[in-house]
């Protein structure tokens, strides 16, 4: 099984941990979204649309019965609401969102016995709620864009935009420091090969420009001392030449008298 391996520069390790932290970051600002603001918030919604529903159909029953059309076509333009009348309720069906559920729980607190959300093949696009009311079972219908909370959308959305800001922000500002250090790793390694051509650019933070500013003395001093050091070479090697040229002549010489 393949290990992990961690990136080895600064750049990869920081860009590493910051997207550690904002991973982190965001795993918790999305639980506390979802326990602080969409359920509060989804289970009010849920509960008013309930005590909306209830109160149109107590209205539809009160109402005179050739009045009922006028007020049906009413809740249909205003409210996006429609009401019947049915025979018998549709059999249960399970929910998987959590808005229908607390709309369902809301329904069945408010009526007294179990509601159960459902779809009808007829109305495409509506979802209906059937309970008793005065004596009839009434069918209460609304939108599925109800469903749909553009709030509860944005804020995730804003939220994920502004951890990848801050991420990106991030990675641009150590990617700026971080510049100016392969740079003096590669001005070390140069003077190591004994290059001293280019220097190092004295910008961006000061503690950064500092140490630019001091390895580029350094750099300037070594150049100097190795200048001197072959400067003194060449003069040694200068003065050393003429003696031991006398004394190669005389060994010369030496050799001649011995011979004669």
């Amino acid at each position: 099984m393949n290990r992990l391996v961690a990136p080895k520069t600064l750049l990869g390790r920081t860009a590493l941990a910051l997207a550690s932290a904002f991973l982190l970051f965001g795993l918790l600002s999305a639980a506390l979204l979802q326990f602080t603001l969409v359920r509060p918030h989804t289970r009010q919604a849920a509960d008013d649309l309930a005590a909306f529903l209830v109160l149109a159909a107590q209205i539809w029953v009160e109402l005179p019965p050739y009045t009922r059309p006028d007020y049906e076509k009413e809740m249909l333009r205003r409210h996006d609401l429609r009401i019947l009348q049915v025979e018998a309720a549709n059999p249960a069906q399970p929910s998987s969102h959590s808005y229908l559920s607390y709309l369902e729980t809301a329904l069945s607190t408010h009526v007294g016995q179990p509601i159960h959300i459902h779809q009808h093949p007829d109305h495409q696009g509506w979802l209906w709620a059937d309970f008793p009311m005065g004596g009839r079972m009434m069918r209460l219908g609304f939108r599925e864009s109800r469903l749909q909370n553009r709030v509860l959308l944005i804020l995730p959305l804003l939220v994920a935009a502004g951890i990848f800001l801050s991420f990106a922000l991030s990675i641009l500002l150590v990617r700026y420091i971080t510049r100016p250090l392969a740079d003096m790793a590669e001005a070390a390694h140069r003077i190591g090969q004994g290059d001293f051509s280019a220097t190092i650019p004295e910008s961006g933070p000061q503690e950064i420009a500092e140490l630019a500013h001091k390895l580029n003395r350094m750099e300037g001093q070594i150049g100097q001392l190795l200048e001197n050091r072959t400067t003194l070479l060449a003069g040694i090697s200068h003065d050393l030449r003429t003696p031991l040229a006398r004394m190669r002549l005389e060994l010369e010489l030496l050799q001649d008298g011995d011979n004669n």
